[in-house]
């Protein structure tokens, strides 16, 4: 099994009574080597009739939490090396969050990788 987050842009949101409201983009790309190395061994082993894929898939991955400034501390202390939340995005979402009533929430919207693979003997 393949499970990962893939190394594109990520939306920050801000759940609104209406919905949400997008306070633009994280770069994800930090992490873009790695996952380059994972799909170039992938593709290896593969070719090599070492791993057949059995199916390929994306989905959403929803993070949420209470308050902006949740989110910027998870981001400082586990993704600091693998993703950059821009100040400009911060501040929007700071902005949005405090423009709605008490309860709103803050998610990223991450786009996940999920890969089944076997030995094909």
């Amino acid at each position: 099994m393949d499970v990962r987050p893939l190394s594109l842009d990520a939306p920050v949101e801000v759940l609104t009574q209406q919905g949400w409201e997008s306070a633009d983009l994280v770069d994800m790309s930090p992490d873009l080597p790695d996952d380059r190395a994972v799909d170039e061994t992938l593709q290896e082993a593969i070719a090599a009739g070492t791993l057949k894929e059995v199916s390929l898939e994306t989905f959403d991955f929803l993070d949420y939490w209470d308050h902006v400034e949740d989110m910027k501390a998870h981001f400082d202390e586990y993704w600091k090396d693998e993703a950059v939340l821009p100040e400009a995005v911060l501040e929007r979402a700071r902005r949005l969050y405090e423009s709605q009533p008490a309860g709103t929430k803050v998610r990223l919207r991450r786009r996940m990788k999920l890969g089944a693979y076997t030995s094909p003997h």
